[in-house]
């Protein structure tokens, strides 16, 4: 009785992990295939890692460009199987990490606050961490070339930790990177597209 139990729990375990890996996979193709559109006369898009890459390889690195008659575009995508959840870059000494957390729903604790403890400590306590890996950002200034972060897909929230939390939202910089969602890429190359 327990064995059949296991086994059907097993089996939709198996099921769940498999249907986000597929919605993942196809989010990848698609904007790849998006991005793919805008290549024209005014604009050239090439792609410098494979989605493979993308997905499972070191994060921060370049990942197409986005070439203009005036303008260079740099775009390294940063991307987590996880979507409902908070992804936090961190800045320690010497490097970026970023990490995506999901929160404790089943597990979910009531905590007693007095009031002295900020709200982000309990937000913390209440997440457990899905992934983390290095994030490899060119600390050198470029003059010749715009870079982007791109964060694909969109996650509940987006934070930046070094002394302390901020949440990140579009237009927010980290070093010599611009945080943008796909909306605001897309709107990126519209507005290119269009200029003359």
């Amino acid at each position: 009785m327990y064995i059949y139990l296991i086994l059907i729990l097993l089996t939709l375990s198996l099921f769940y992990v498999l249907r986000k890996l597929l919605r993942y996979a196809v989010k990848l193709v698609t904007l790849k295939s998006l991005l793919k559109d805008y290549n024209s006369d005014k604009i050239k898009i090439t792609f410098l890692r494979k989605l493979r890459h993308i997905a499972f390889g070191p994060r921060g690195e370049t990942d197409f460009l986005i070439e203009t008659p005036k303008k260079k575009y740099a775009v390294s995508v940063i991307s987590f199987l996880l979507e409902n959840g908070r992804w936090n870059i961190e800045k320690t000494r010497h490097s970026y990490y970023v990490e995506a957390r999901r929160r404790n729903d089943i597990f979910y604790r009531v905590e007693k606050n007095s009031g002295t403890e900020p709200e982000f400590a309990r937000d913390y306590r209440r997440e457990s961490r899905f992934q983390r890996s290095e994030l490899h950002l060119s600390t050198e200034k470029s003059e010749s070339e715009k870079r982007i972060l791109l964060i694909y897909p969109c996650p509940r929230s987006l934070t930046y930790t070094d002394s302390e939390i901020h949440y990140l939202n579009p237009g927010d910089r980290i070093e010599d990177y611009e945080i943008m969602y796909a909306d605001e890429l897309i709107a990126l190359l519209e507005k290119l597209e269009t200029a003359k």
